[in-house]
């Protein structure tokens, strides 16, 4: 698949489980739970999304300044494949230098988790928040990076 220039404003990728976006030089990720969809489906999705966000977004080269990863709409815990594959994510963001603001529900436990893989594998390059304005004021580079 190939990658649209920034600023296009292009839809990127359409899944079930997810939709991959581009909003100027900005990447926006919106993870969905639909009704009666299997562990095995949405592990599946997980790996598929972070694999294209690996290989097209998050690389120190890319024309992108980072990503919004937006899963108020997503299942409010995750197994242990979505737990490896957004840990993937989060490990190459902080390689690359890339930013990620992961926007969150109200839900505790889906903001513990995501929380918690930051601190532990992007603690400079992600941020968790619920408040979209605070998501894309990180990756914009409005607000510095600790450290």
């Amino acid at each position: 698949m190939e990658v649209p220039a920034p600023g296009s404003g292009a839809l990127l990728v359409h899944d079930e489980l997810f939709l991959i976006r581009s909003e100027a030089r900005i990447i926006w990720c919106h993870v969905l739970t639909p009704q009666r969809v299997s562990p095995a489906r949405g592990a599946a999705a997980a790996e598929a999304m972070a694999a294209y966000l690996i290989e097209h977004v998050l690389q120190r080269r890319s024309p992108w300044l980072g990503l919004v990863l937006d899963i108020r709409k997503g299942p409010s815990v995750f197994g242990p494949v979505t737990r490896a594959a957004v840990q993937r994510m989060f490990e190459q963001a902080e390689r690359a230098r890339k930013r990620v603001g992961v926007l969150v529900a109200v839900s505790p436990v889906q903001r513990a988790q995501f929380a918690e893989l930051a601190a532990g594998h992007a603690p400079r390059y992600c941020q968790v928040t619920d408040a979209e304005r605070a998501a894309l004021d990180w990756v914009n580079g409005s607000v510095a990076p600790e450290g």
